[in-house]
């Protein structure tokens, strides 16, 4: 019984030791994680940043001495994400370690500027119903049994399309005990290789309406951008204004990304 005690104890200590190990293995990446969510916050709204802001910012990191010089200068959050190393210097910091620190300062401050303007939600649009007004209250029955359409978000960088699947009995009654399923389709934008709008009628007679289907040719793959790349159609169903207005608007977003896309790559090899 002894042997057996000291056994389940050594054990017992083995076990002990492993997750101690473990959790000591795994404090740096909680605690970098964890700085790295801090620093998010306290960039967030960067380019709304009043001069004061920035200057409480700078304070904060230390550079509390130059204060002034942002005020000076009128440097706002929108402005300061512009500056350069020689801006910097053309400001008056005359301290080489000051003028190191800040730029680094900057440098952060313009990597989460883009990591914003990239996740910057440019208009969340739904699926229409295929038919009338007038068919979509007798499906949902006055809305006792309501529909889950098709989410588009459109961002900066991409387009996400959300698909909902949830089993109806007779097309209304939902029936989550058979499960269901989302799925989530995100396209960069860069992929986009065109955008077509079809306007059609739905219902019948005096019911009729206007809907759009929204054509978006994407290239598949890691050669997207090449002419000979395979090509997939995604579609989105809206009413007919909105679901113009909507692929106007993914067509411009591209061009900008794609524009911006190349500016970056042109500094890059600069």
């Amino acid at each position: 019984m002894a042997a057996e005690g000291a056994a389940q104890s050594l054990v017992e200590g083995q076990g002990d030791a492993k997750d101690e190990l473990k959790a000591k293995l795994n404090a740096p990446l909680q605690q970098g994680m964890q700085a790295k969510k801090v620093a998010e916050e306290e960039l967030e709204g960067l380019n709304k940043w009043t001069v004061q802001e920035v200057q409480a910012y700078f304070a904060k990191k230390g550079f509390e001495e130059w204060g002034k010089i942002w005020e000076e200068h009128d440097v706002t959050g929108e402005r300061v994400i512009l500056l350069t190393p020689l801006d910097i210097k053309d400001l008056g910091i005359n301290s080489i370690g000051d003028r190191m620190g800040i730029t680094n300062e900057i440098e952060k401050m313009k990597t989460a500027y883009r990591k914003i303007m990239r996740n910057e939600v440019k208009q969340i649009a739904y699926e229409a119903f295929n038919g009338s007004c007038l068919g979509e209250k007798i499906s949902t029955c006055c809305g006792v049994f309501p529909r889950d359409p098709d989410k588009y978000t459109l961002t900066a960088s991409r387009l996400t399309i959300e698909e909902y699947e949830i089993p109806r009995i007779c097309g209304a009654w939902k029936c989550m005990c058979l499960g269901g399923a989302l799925t989530t389709d995100n396209i960069q934008l860069d992929q986009i290789r065109d955008v077509d709008t079809v306007v059609s009628k739905k219902g019948c007679w005096c019911c009729a309406v206007n809907k759009a289907q929204v054509h978006i040719a994407v290239g598949a793959g890691n050669d997207a951008e090449h002419a000979e790349a395979r090509v997939l159609t995604k579609e989105l169903f809206m009413e007919d204004q909105e679901g113009e207005d909507f692929a106007n608007l993914i067509f411009l977003t591209v061009e900008e990304y794609k524009s911006s896309f190349r500016k970056q790559i042109k500094a890059t090899r600069v």
